[in-house]
């Protein structure tokens, strides 16, 4: 237990050594570490470079598949240069490219390496180039306006559910790129919308899907709406309408149903019950026999979300005049 309970403790090695002393010796360790620098500077490293690709495309022009942004070489130099380098890396190793009318563009490995080259100082050695050659098809670039399609994964509260249809503000966006990709291109979608115990409407930005890189959208998000009402029941006892072409007298059991439909809360009080209808067909067979047929509901508002028929069939019973 004493053992335990026991600090450990260090020695300082410059405890017993007077200040002059320590001193000498940080002077004696920073020399030290500076030879040692020098040698490990001075020796000879590979890295991994990129160098990005810029693209002067003509007005009207467009590239039918997204050409590589970045190019990446396996570059050798002392310590020494490959620091320098790093140093003033960044936008001063960029290849910039013009491209001119034809249908294809290219630029070929060797090119690439020669153009990388131009761009080191001396004393830095390619000795790989990790990028093949560029080689991209130019066509004619098109714009059309297509409408947008909201993806969502929504779940709601209890007792509440959509009242109408998601829709986006805007509705539309304007794609631009090469005409073979635009015109396959029919909605564009935004990005997975998650929400979780919808108890009202929602209007919420969102992000439009990425493009492939040669296809330009704008706006780049639309804000969509859901509309979120609560759910109620309404019941209603209705007249059963009898479909009969003989002139035969016919009557039903019971001649009433009861009917509950379920509709929105801003809806409840427009709902009346000569907005449905409830028909049986009675066939033309079976004369004198008592038989049972299901009732339909055959008119209704556009909106009631759901609706339950009790009873779902009804007797009949079918008397010669």
């Amino acid at each position: 237990m004493d053992i335990l309970q026991t600090k450990i403790r260090f020695n300082n090695p410059f405890a017993s050594k007077s200040p002059e002393d320590r001193t000498v010796l940080v002077i004696c360790f920073a020399i030290a570490f500076f030879f040692w620098l020098m040698v490990k500077l001075s020796k000879d490293y590979t890295i991994v470079a990129p160098f990005s690709l810029v693209y002067e495309l003509p007005t009207g022009r467009a590239f039918v598949n997204s050409p590589p942004q970045v190019v990446y070489a396996n570059l050798r130099a002392s310590g020494w240069s490959l620091i320098r380098y790093t140093v003033k890396n960044a936008k001063k190793y960029a290849l910039r490219y013009p491209v001119g009318n034809a249908d294809i563009f290219s630029v070929s490995t060797a090119t690439l390496r020669d153009d990388i080259d131009s761009l080191l100082s001396d004393g830095i050695l390619i000795t790989d180039l990790l990028t093949e050659g560029i080689i991209v098809q130019i066509e004619k670039q098109a714009t059309r306006k297509i409408p947008v399609v909201a993806h969502t994964q929504l779940t709601f509260a209890s007792e509440y559910g959509l009242t109408g249809d998601i829709h986006t503000t805007p509705d539309s966006v304007v794609i631009t790129g090469p005409r073979s990709v635009i015109d396959t291109i029919q909605v564009w979608a935004t990005d997975s919308l998650l929400l979780k115990g919808l108890d009202q409407s929602v209007a919420q930005s969102v992000a439009l899907r990425q493009t492939n890189g040669t296809v330009r959208i704008e706006p780049t998000e639309v804000l969509v709406h859901i509309p979120v009402q609560r759910y109620i029941e309404k019941t209603f006892q209705l007249p059963i309408t009898i479909v009969h072409t003989n002139q035969d007298s016919v009557r039903v059991f019971p001649d009433k149903v009861t009917l509950t439909c379920v509709l929105g809360l801003d809806d409840f009080d427009l709902v009346v019950a000569d907005d449905f209808e409830v028909v049986a067909h009675i066939p033309l067979s079976n004369h004198g026999l008592q038989n049972a047929v299901i009732v339909e509901l055959t008119s209704y508002p556009d909106y009631v979300r759901s609706w339950t028929i009790t009873p779902r069939s009804v007797e009949y019973l079918i008397q010669r005049d």
